[in-house]
């Protein structure tokens, strides 16, 4: 016996019985995650994103059966809108701290550049 426990040790169980137990951990997962799928779908997009809400208020509004059918296409959406939103939100922050270091930054490099041209440097190669 390798020192994985008795949890992990081999058991004499049938063909039959592996089966069953296969079978009763794939319904506790999809009868224990498939009523939280519908949820998830509004997290795909960002943080205040108007889409986020509206999301949440339909998924409210459906009746259960209802929501199951929804979600795969919801989830479709999801990835494909939300993907966009999200890359866009990125984008944005970035633009924005680039342009606060640029601004930020711009001075001390405008006056290193003087000084190297003064100085009969190369200026804008030196960097």
């Amino acid at each position: 016996m390798t020192g994985f426990g008795p949890a992990l040790a081999p058991t004499n169980l049938t063909g039959e019985q592996h089966l069953t137990l296969i079978l009763v951990a794939l319904a506790l997962l999809v009868l224990g995650l498939l009523p939280a799928l519908p949820n998830l779908g509004p997290l795909l997009y960002p943080p205040r994103h108007p889409r986020r809400t509206e999301l949440d208020a339909e998924i409210q509004r459906l009746p259960y059966a209802q929501r199951l059918l929804w979600t795969p296409q919801l989830l479709a959406l999801g990835v494909r809108e939300g993907g966009a939103a999200w890359a866009e939100l990125v984008r944005t922050r970035l633009r924005a701290r680039r342009e606060r270091r640029r601004n930020g930054t711009r001075v001390l490099v405008d006056a290193v550049e003087h000084d190297a041209l003064e100085h009969g440097e190369g200026g804008e190669g030196t960097r």
